[in-house]
């Protein structure tokens, strides 16, 4: 039959419409007459498919299959009823994928798999739609998408500290993995007006929490002309552009992260940024201390405590 369709596409089938689909098994549930395969092919939405007991003999979770069959209306939403299934691929006892949701902690012992989770995927999908969304964001606004080196000889301004790239004979003077694209950013502005960077950026502090990646992906825009104000403005929109598509083309995948995470969303939209300089800060902070850095009590009460 024909070519394989998406778990999506054949959702959006009409009911007594054939289609084949090729996904990796999630669950089998075998009753008397009937056995229920939830077939999963990296999409929002898993598809169940109605078949009989013969059908799913030696499918277990994890194996890859083709199923052939006809869309009907389940009690929820529609469903495959398999005309024919055939394993691709073998699975074994040993998946360490259940059903039941997996702590984080477990995932990391199994890279390979950690995908085909839900909460991973999830996350997968919205961090590919939000880039995708950054991307045009600053396109309509005239902005020119600058590749800033990852190997460097600067430590951009101190941001932080640095990886060593070694045999340093290599450049014959020591060489760094990039902290940030700032400085060639700001060099590229002043030839071509409006430019961004969004790339790996990697950081060498030796703190294990939460709060430090060894390697992330930034945005910088740099912008000739703009003052403070309209650089604030400039990332207030791409935060709330951003935010408010993923709201409209990624609900499922919200949910899949966290059942209250449309709701906040939404919440954080409808109330308006507040702006403060560092002299306004320190008369509303617990503990302030004039000239120093704001600790991260502080700059947590005034992003979250306030608003």
């Amino acid at each position: 039959m024909g070519k394989w369709l998406r778990v999506a596409e054949l959702l959006a089938q009409q009911a007594g419409s054939r289609g084949r689909v090729m996904g990796w098994v999630r669950s089998v549930r075998t009753q008397k007459t009937h056995s229920f395969v939830d077939v999963d092919d990296g999409g929002a939405n898993a598809l169940q498919v109605v078949a009989t007991p013969e059908q799913t003999v030696g499918l277990i979770t994890g194996c890859s299959v083709s199923v052939e069959g006809e869309v009907v209306e389940g009690p929820k939403t529609k469903e495959l009823r398999a005309g024919s299934i055939d394993l691709l691929g073998g699975s074994s006892g040993a998946y360490p994928l259940a059903k039941k949701a997996h702590s984080l902690e477990h995932l990391r012992d199994y890279p390979q798999f950690r995908a085909r989770t839900k909460t991973i995927a999830a996350a997968l999908r919205l961090r590919s739609s939000a880039s995708l969304l950054i991307h045009q964001f600053f396109a309509s606004r005239g902005f020119v998408n600058i590749h800033t080196p990852i190997l460097t000889g600067n430590d951009c301004e101190g941001a932080g500290e640095l990886f060593k790239v070694t045999p340093e004979d290599f450049f014959g003077k020591p060489a760094y993995l990039t902290v940030s694209g700032q400085l060639q950013a700001e060099m590229f502005a002043s030839a071509l007006g409006r430019v961004y960077t969004f790339g790996p950026t990697f950081r060498a502090e030796n703190s294990h929490t939460q709060r430090h990646l060894a390697e992330f992906w930034m945005v910088e825009p740099e912008v000739a002309g703009f003052d403070l104000p309209e650089t604030c403005s400039l990332a207030q929109d791409l935060v709330t552009t951003v935010t408010k598509s993923l709201l409209t083309s990624s609900p499922t995948d919200l949910d899949s992260l966290q059942a209250s995470n449309r709701s906040r969303l939404e919440t954080f939209l409808a109330k308006p940024f507040a702006y403060m300089t560092y002299a306004e800060a320190l008369k509303v902070v617990p503990n302030p201390r004039p000239g120093a850095a704001l600790a991260t009590e502080q700059e947590r009460f005034l992003t979250v405590g306030l608003r």
